[in-house]
């Protein structure tokens, strides 16, 4: 799959959203700016460019318990420290690996011991 597939894959399944959609759903108001800082300020997500704006994958989001996903995170942090920008991080969770047999890290992101193998054997940590 070629990676304007997978940003369709990743839209359709799981939502890129605005910074205002986002702190909707996990419950925190404030101003636009101010919103993105919590998010991001910490840098324990993505968000990448698409077109004009700014979006943030929904892949990474527990909605029900309104948090970030600690495994995700940790995926992220280990990208990141690989030196790989957030579209790179955000396509390799789309991306099939045989070995999670032809799944794809998103599909795995619950399991924290195989996501984790898998990252720091792809970023090389």
């Amino acid at each position: 799959m070629g990676p304007e597939a997978q940003w369709q894959s990743m839209e359709r399944e799981d939502g890129l959203y605005t910074v205002a959609q986002i702190a909707q759903q996990l419950g925190f108001g404030g101003g636009p700016n101010s919103m993105a800082r919590q998010l991001t300020g910490k840098g324990r997500i993505l968000v990448v460019k698409r077109g004009e704006q700014f979006l943030y994958p929904g892949f990474q989001f527990d909605w029900n318990a309104e948090r970030v996903l600690p495994t995700v995170k940790d995926v992220v942090r280990m990208g990141r420290q690989a030196g790989w920008p957030d579209e790179r991080i955000a396509l390799w969770f789309y991306t099939s690996h045989r070995r999670l047999s032809d799944k794809r890290p998103v599909d795995v992101r619950a399991n924290e011991e195989e996501l984790i193998t898998l990252a720091g054997e792809e970023f090389g940590q």
